[in-house]
This record gives C-alpha cells, structure tokens and sequence, in this order.
C-alpha cells in the first residue's frame, strides 16, 4: 500500500557510535523485491565489509469492512452480541463508532511463481506462510529461507482477537499463566505473554513482551510504531504466536463521511483507540488495562528518523505536504494518536425554531467528512457523535417544520437519521490504475431516538373538577422546568392553579406567571417539568357546554424569523374533557368520531334562496347569479326544511344547497361532501372533498353558535379531488353549525 520504502541498516562502531545506511525504493506496482545492501570501505573496490539482505512488499488494497463496532464504550453497544443496535437513546448518552479494516494483496512472479496458489499473497492473513517461506537469519545450522520464522513474531495478536480477552490482572482466572517469566510481570509462561501494560504504563508503555519490557516514554519516546529493526526497545512487542496479527500493516488512509442527503443527526468525531481498547473502556493507565499497542505510530514510519536519543528508520516513506498530490496529513511531527482525524468537510447552521424554554436549536456542527490512518494491524475506527450538544444541552438535530412552521418534534419522540459511508485510498498519493475496492456495508445507517414529549393529561379530582397536568420533557426526556405554558378552555369558564400532588402528578413549586381577559392563565413549569390547573364545571351531558376542550400552549416555542418577520403559533396540546362525569371526552354528547354521511351533489337549479333562512351558507341570498357549491353541518341543531338535507340518526347533519348559475362564470368545483370527526389530543376537524378540474379550492367557511350567532369566518384552500383536513380551523364545542361554501 505504501509506494515508497526506506530500507536502512545500522551498525556499531568501535568507539561506542553508530554509522547508519539508508535509501528509497519506489514501486508503482504491487510486488515483492529482494533488496541487497552493500558496504565497501574502499571506495566500491570491491572489497564489501558488510551485506544485508531486505524484502520489500508494496500492496495493492484489496478488502475494504465497514462495520459498526459492538464494544461496551459505545452508546449502541449490544450485550446479547454480535452486533451493534446502531440506534441511540439518551438512556446511553456514549458515541457510536464504524471500524474499518483493510486487507492488502501482491502478487508473486518470476522466481516466486507458484508458490503460492493463484500467485498471490493476502496480509494480514498470509503472514504465518510468508514468514514460514521467507525468513532467514545468521544462524548458521538452520540457514534456509523460511528457517527464521520465529523472527517474524513481532507483535500480539490483532486487537480484536478472542486471545485479548487473556487478562494478566492479578485476581483473574490463570491470569500467572498468560504473562512470560521474563515479561516483568507476575507471570509463568515459557511460550506466551498477553502483552499489555502490567505495570500500569501510559498508552506509550512500558508493555510486557515475551522476553522483556518494552521501552517507556523516556526510552526513544517509548512505544511508538510502527515495529522498525532499527528501534527494537521500542517497537518489538512478541507474544510468542506467529500469527496474522504480526504482519506490520502499513498505514492506510481512511475517508468516511455523512450522506448529506439523508443525514438529520450526529457529526463525525475522534475514536480514542485507549479507550476503546482497553479493559475497563476508560483508558486509564492502570496495570493491566491497555493491552492493544500501538496507541501511537509515527507516519509516515520515517518520521521517527531522528527523535532524541536514536538514529535511524525505515519503513513507509513520504511527504507530509506533496506538490501535485496530498501527502500525509499528519502534521510536521509524523507523530499520530490513533485515531485523531483530519477534516475535510463540516456543517453548523440553525433551525427556525425554539426549545421549550424559548432558545433557539441548532442544526448539527462539526465534521460531515473526515479522514483517519490505520494502525499496525490495518485497523481505523471513527467516531460518531449522535447527539453534538451545544452550549445549553441541547441535542443538534436537523427538524423539519410542519405546515404551520412548528418544529414538532420539539414537543414529540422523534427518530433522526445518519447514513455513513466510507472510502479506503493509497496512504499519501494515489497510484495509477491502482484498485479502490468500495466497502463491503457500502453505508451504515444509524438511528438517533429523541425523547422530547409535551402531554396533556386530566383526571377527576373533586365534585365537577377535573385535575389537567402539562409535562414537558426535553430532547433526552430530561424534564424542562421553567418552561411557559398559556392555558385557556371553551367554553370560557373556571380555570385555576392547582399546585398539588395528586395521583401520580406534582405540580407543587410551579411558577404562576399571569391571567388573560379571557380566562386563560399563563404557569411556568417546576423542576419536574409540570405545571397543573384546576377546571371545574357543573353542567351535565347532553348539554354542548358541559365538554370542556382544555388547551395548553407552550409559550416558548414561538419562534420570530428575523430574516422575514414571521412568527410562529406555539406547540399546544388539546384534551376534551366533561368535569362534571369526571371523564376524558365528551360521551353522552354528541358521538363525533361518527363522519357525517356523505351527501350526493345537488344539481345547480336557477332557484332563489332568502338571505334569512338561517342556513349559514356563506353568500347565498336572495336573486344570486354566481354559481357555488354549499354545505352545512349543524351540530346539534336544525336546518331549514327548504333545503336539500339527509340526515344520520344521533349524527351530525349534513345540508347541501345550490346557488344558480351564470352563463358568463362557472363554479370553481363542486363539493361533494362535509364531514366532521374527533380525535383524541387533537379535537374536532373539519374534512370536505371538492371535485373539479383545477388542483386546489378555495373555501368560504362559517362557525355559528347557538341562535345562529356567527362565531367566525374563514377562507381556505384546499387540494380537489380528494379528501382533505381544513387546516388551521379549530371546531370549540360551542360551535353548533358549520357552513362551507367554494368560492
């Protein structure tokens, strides 16, 4: 995968010094090379002092997994396993986090040929075979190629491995055993160490190893990658097993990014491989806890070349800045934290709305892209921040505003969305014709569960009163105290305070804030989020006015645009209620979750109707030319016998008149039916359907009490051709008729 290799040598001198050889091989194709160093003393005449063999493998990237990582230190962390739940909840308020592991191929020709099957050779996976067929050393007994194998066991077991789980940690089952006598640690084995920080080191070590501590941080800056021959103190950490997790993957670059599409949630943040690697998922350096090195590399490797104290590196070679390319994007040092990222694209903005409490939300900030490195095992793993708080605690969501320009789900569970894909590439320039295999899971799909919620609830409390309770809770399900909520009832009537603790509720330290010429009363909320009132009526069913339609608005969410000076209505809840049965709903009333029965178009006739004939129908009076479709709905009451009516028994009743045509103006459309229905927290709804050719009708609407009093009007537009909800029309219980006419 790297394009560029160092290989050095160095060697002591007498006088206690040492003299260092080093040059770049550059490939632009995968492969191995068999490299031979050469030292003359006398000027190349051929008199050679020292020779030393190299192998050089350049790697195409051949497997790119993109997982969702189940560890304990993530917020979507799954105990029943294998994998993660991807979904998030404040009840686990930690990141989430994607690994990403790469695997590499070359081929092996010419004197290599059929070595292998298919002539190629697939690391981490291949290592043992490779080390098996290609390691020598001075040993002058066992001198042929693959008889140095042992050689090649240059780390632990890939961090991932069932064999981590062998912890060292005095007090564990056979913990003496998985630590080496010559490890520095408690330990037994002949044959094997864990390898981990038994003495308590940093993420740098000291790290136990199979012959030896390795060096700490005052030791060549301690633990660093990646493994270099030329820094063994440091780098060199056996456990014993030649296996796949030897293999000294080099670094990769790893983009991952949010579909920005599809994304309402979360930003893309650093993963702390200490802390995901570690025991107890802090990261703390107590004995026994880190047992995954390298926590740090130096990359390019050649950027160890020269820290204080040592000479000499080799390894993957490159630039940190190119001419025409990016190189590294690890800083001047080449010093790299697993798995610090570099950002490439980020996004901040704000929603047109407002919390409970009246401050404004914003819309996710920070990283939509970014790109890390993998480490000596071919691993990278990025952090997703699902919640990105802002200064008031707040989640940053991207809401959407329904018609009415509220963000509802301020006031509702919400699920927000992040959709995350990932890119594998050449570590600093890109090779040509090289492979760029997409991931296996080509996106991650993560879900965010908010638990904001704004519920009404009333319960009978004493004679003709019923107890009404607000709670709201914040995006977590944190309560919100202090928050301002405007209550009001229709019919106007007894409205109070009730600061109290009473079956199941505490509305006790609420706030009271002010009353209005209406009967309504503003409260703020206490520190459980609930603010609670008293409504008490006497009136008994069938009386209209004995269903009290109780209304708490939360002042907060009104939000003033100051680009176009438009303000928004608050997030209100709705709950009908009849004190006097002590009951939720109006039963014993008038059943309205019964739709009316729809009506068949009447024909327009040329036929007169009395401007006084109480029938409510928006202009229809006396000698009318232009021609409309109208309807009435009369809840509760009559309708005048000269009109066309058809009538459901214990319904509301329907009446359709018909105005007389022009010759020189068509009526708009025709309506071909009124109804009206009830649903619990959201009350009475006014549903039409009008035909006709064009998309959308325009509606003449008229609300009448008792006695025909008009209590409103209103236009509005509807879609034709199918059924719709008026919008934005309330129908209070003291509304007894509607009338709808098409413009």
């Amino acid at each position: 995968m790297g394009r560029t290799v160092r290989r050095s040598l160095c060697r002591a001198r007498s006088n206690g010094g040492r003299v260092c050889w080093a040059t770049d091989v550059v490939s632009q194709k995968p492969g191995l090379a068999v490299i031979k160093l050469v030292v003359d003393a006398t000027n190349n005449q051929a008199s050679p002092i020292l020779k030393h063999q190299f192998l050089a493998i350049w790697m195409d990237i051949a497997d790119v997994a993109a997982t969702e990582l189940n560890t304990p230190a993530a917020g979507d962390f799954n105990a029943a396993g294998p994998d993660a739940t991807n979904n998030f909840t404040p009840l686990n308020m930690k990141n989430g986090y994607v690994s990403v592991r790469v695997k590499g191929t070359f081929p092996l020709g010419n004197n290599f040929e059929n070595m292998v099957a298919g002539n190629t050779v697939t690391l981490p996976d291949d290592w043992e075979w490779l080390a098996r067929h290609f390691a020598f050393d001075a040993n002058t007994q066992n001198n042929n190629p693959g008889d140095g194998w042992g050689r090649w066991d240059i780390h632990d077991a890939l961090s991932w491995d069932a064999r981590q789980l062998a912890d060292g940690t005095p007090g564990t089952a056979g913990h003496v055993t998985f630590h080496s006598v010559n490890s520095g640690c408690p330990g037994t084995s002949t044959t094997y160490d864990t390898v981990d920080n038994c003495l308590g080191g940093s993420e740098k070590g000291p790290f136990s190893t199979l012959w030896r501590q390795s060096a700490n941080s005052a030791q060549f800056g301690g633990s660093v990658g990646p493994f270099d021959q030329l820094r063994p103190l440091a780098t060199l950490l056996n456990d014993g097993v030649l296996d796949q997790g030897d293999a000294p993957m080099p670094a990769l670059r790893v983009d991952a990014y949010l579909d920005a599409a599809q994304s309402t949630a979360g930003v893309l943040v650093k993963a702390e491989k200490e802390i995901i690697y570690s025991r107890d998922n802090t990261g703390a350096a107590t004995p026994h806890n880190l047992y995954a090195p390298f926590y740090q590399a130096y990359i390019p490797a050649t950027a160890a070349w020269p820290p204080a104290g040592q000479i000499g590196a080799s390894g993957v070679d490159g630039p940190i800045a190119g001419n025409n390319f990016a190189g590294f994007l690890t800083g001047p040092t080449g010093l790299y934290d697993y798995w610090d990222i570099t950002g490439l694209a980020s996004t901040s903005g704000a929603n047109l709305c407002n919390d409970a409490l009246g401050r404004p939300l914003s819309q996710p900030t920070g990283f939509t892209r970014v790109a890390v490195y993998t480490d000596e095992h071919g691993e990278a793993i990025i952090g997703y921040d699902p919640w990105n708080l802002d200064a008031n605690g707040n989640p940053r969501f991207d809401l959407t505003r329904e018609g009415n320009f509220r963000c509802e789900a301020v006031g509702q569970p919400t699920t927000f969305d992040s959709f995350i894909r990932v890119e594998a590439s050449y570590p600093y320039q890109q090779p040509f014709t090289a492979p760029r295999p997409a991931a296996h899971q080509a996106v991650i799909h993560k879900t965010v569960q908010s638990l904001a919620n704004k519920t009404l609830n009333c319960v009978p409390k004493g004679l003709n009163e019923m107890f009404c309770v607000e709670t709201v809770l914040n995006f977590l399900g944190a309560p919100v105290p202090n928050a301002e909520v405007h209550w009001s009832r229709s019919p106007v009537g007894k409205i109070e305070p009730d600061s109290v603790r009473f079956m199941g509720f505490d509305t006790r330290n609420q706030t009271f804030v002010s009353t209005d010429n209406l009967g309504g009363l503003t409260l703020r909320t206490n520190n459980l989020g609930q603010t609670g009132v008293l409504v008490t009526e006497s009136l008994t069913p069938p009386n209209m006015n004995s269903c009290v339609d109780v209304t708490a608005q939360n002042m907060g969410t009104i939000f003033v645009d100051a680009a176009t000076g438009t303000r928004t209505t608050p997030i209100k809840r709705f709950l009908q209620i009849t004190p006097s049965t002590g009951t939720v709903g109006c039963a014993g009333i008038v059943p309205l979750a019964t739709p009316v029965t729809p009506v068949t178009p009447v024909t327009p006739t040329n036929t007169n109707t009395s401007s006084n004939n109480n029938s409510g129908v928006a202009g229809a009076s006396g000698n009318t030319t232009t021609a409309t479709s109208s309807a009435v709905v009369t809840l509760g009451a009559s309708t005048t016998p000269s009109q066309v009516t058809v009538t459901a028994p214990a319904t509301p009743t329907v009446t359709k008149t018909a105005a007389a045509p022009t010759k020189t103006k068509v009526a708009a459309g025709t309506l071909a039916y009124v109804r009206v229905i009830w649903k619990q927290q959201i009350g009475r709804s006014l549903i039409v359907r009008i035909n006709g050719k064009v998309k959308t009708a325009r509606l003449a609407i008229t609300l009448k009490g008792v006695n025909g009093k008009v209590i409103q009007k209103a236009v509005r537009f509807v879609p034709m051709n199918r059924a719709a909800t008026v919008q934005n029309l309330r129908l209070p219980t003291s509304v007894r008729s509607v009338s709808v006419t098409v413009l």
